[in-house]
């Protein structure tokens, strides 16, 4: 009998227990649920760089961190701040452009031509002259035999790319035959634009030659703008070239391959075609964003060292930058990265709640401009004086990326190289959860803890893997796995109490693979 109240006894502790976690569970769920509703709102307008969307999470997230007893973490002036700010290009918008072949042939924007991103603004007007490649590079001068203002006043008209030989490979290529690529620097667009700017040209039009396809694609003004030209540069459709050729011939398209062979073996003469005018006017826009960070600070003798909890809060806005669906409407990001912001929201409140256990400090940190290159985190770990801390006192970095679709209890786990112990922390964090740990080695570059692992700090970066949603307008609430997301936050509170009240800290892996 004792024996088997023993049994009953335990059972029911054990029965008792798991009920306790799955209410817990639960409970956080719905909070979870709750900030990932909060953040993907339409009034967030998908929380888009220089939307005031962006600000109301901003915030948000501070009054978030206030109302949980964070401490601000930058200084600013003689003070503190929860708020860093910086400034960042919000890219290009084309406000005019226009292109006419010999007055009264107007060309469609989009169709026969674009602005590119280098091009200067204003007016151009001048004789159209083709000039082959338009590049002066490795023994191939396309501007040989012309006077050094030959093109003064004239419309350049040059092929995109660089010479090919016979069997179609670059003509600059290595010693095995290898090409430096389609587009090696010496052809670049802003070389090709110095060069016929160099010799008076007011305008450069690039085609693509013959060789390369049929397509009818033209160069995204968003996506040429590395670099600014004195020149007004456009990208011309193989069509509206072919306008221009029907001057000389009644089968430009067969002219056009003829001038390409020409243009490839170093012939340089140069082919006169009608006027042409045109006007681009672009817009070149910015806005300032912040970083938003507050501070559980670590009790006894390492509480100098920190561990860094991070999740990017932007996202695409109305998907004027870097979508998929290319649509200018709302862009919710429930999973990127709503989810991963209020993991760390609630990790945060957890902590706070309990920061007698925290030996060392733990920051929380929403980056901005994610989105647009991971522009603030790079800014951030750049300046990590203002955080009141160096490279060396930081433990380790947490990224929460795009954690609200657990699917089957699988829960990737990238940078696990970049830590001498993070595997065995991981499975000891995970025996509450139990959940399938994928663990990858790599370090992928595509989020913002990239910019801590090259200052030899240890890294990993949590994530439910890609779906069909992802920079869609429909990467809605709806499609959150609130109970998956509150396993991972349960799992990484359990981390971070092994990271942030061990005694012994974890080391660096330097080239980890």
């Amino acid at each position: 009998m004792i024996v088997a109240l023993i049994v009953v006894l335990s059972a029911s502790c054990t029965l008792q227990q798991t009920n306790q976690a799955e209410h817990a569970w639960q409970q956080r769920a719905l909070d979870f649920q709750a900030i990932v509703a909060d953040l993907s709102d339409p009034i967030m307008e998908g929380r888009g760089p220089g939307t005031a969307g962006l600000e109301r999470a901003r915030d948000y997230l501070v009054n978030h961190m206030m109302s949980m007893g964070l401490l601000p973490a930058f200084s600013r002036g003689h003070g503190m701040a929860y708020t860093q700010r910086l400034e960042i290009n919000l890219g290009i918008t084309v406000e005019t452009q226009s292109l006419t072949i010999s007055n009264e042939q107007p060309l469609n924007a989009g169709v026969h031509f674009n602005a590119m991103g280098l091009s200067a603004n204003g007016f151009f007007s001048g004789q159209a002259v083709f000039i082959g490649y338009g590049i002066e590079a490795h023994g191939h001068n396309s501007f040989a035999s012309l006077d050094k203002n030959a093109l003064k006043g004239k419309v350049a008209v040059a092929f995109r790319y660089e010479p090919i030989t016979d069997r179609g490979n670059s003509l600059w290529a290595d010693e095995d035959g290898q090409s430096y690529g389609d587009w090696p620097s010496a052809s670049s667009f802003s070389n090709q634009a110095k060069w016929a700017a160099q010799r008076g040209a007011v305008a450069l039009l690039i085609v693509n030659p013959p060789s390369h396809g049929n397509s009818s694609s033209l160069l995204s003004t968003q996506y040429t703008a590395q670099t600014r030209s004195a020149l007004i540069v456009m990208h011309l459709s193989r069509q509206a070239f072919e306008q221009l050729l029907a001057v000389h011939s009644d089968q430009p398209r067969i002219l056009a391959k003829q001038l390409q062979r020409r243009a490839d073996r170093g012939q340089t003469d140069t082919v006169e075609l009608p006027e042409i005018s045109g006007r681009v006017e672009l817009k070149h826009s910015k806005a300032t964003i912040a970083n938003v960070a507050g501070v559980a600070p670590g009790r006894g003798q390492l509480a100098h060292e920190a561990v860094i909890i991070g999740a990017h809060y932007d996202h695409l806005g109305y998907g004027r930058m870097g979508n998929v669906a290319k649509q200018q409407i709302i862009h919710p990001g429930a999973d990127d990265n709503a989810s991963g912001v209020a993991a760390m929201l609630l990790l945060a409140k957890s902590l706070a709640n309990d920061k007698a256990t925290l030996r060392r400090t733990v920051i929380f940190i929403a980056f901005a401009g994610e989105e647009q290159g991971l522009l603030g985190s790079a800014h951030l770990a750049n300046r990590l004086d203002e955080l009141h801390i160096t490279p060396q006192q930081i433990v380790a970095m947490i990224n929460l990326d795009m954690i609200g679709r657990l699917r089957n209890d699988q829960l990737i786990v990238f940078s696990v190289s970049s830590g001498d112990r993070w595997k065995r922390l991981l499975r000891r964090a995970n025996r509450q959860t139990n959940l399938h740990l994928r663990f990858d080695k790599s370090i992928i570059g595509s989020s913002d803890h990239l910019h801590f692992y090259t200052k030899n700090i240890p890294v990993l970066h949590f994530f439910t893997a890609m779906h069909g949603d992802y920079h869609q307008p429909s990467d809605t609430i709806d499609k959150i796995n609130a109970i998956g997301g509150a396993k991972i936050i349960t799992l990484i509170e359990a981390l971070i109490g092994e990271l942030a009240g061990n005694l012994r800290r974890l080391e660096f892996v330097k080239d980890a693979q």
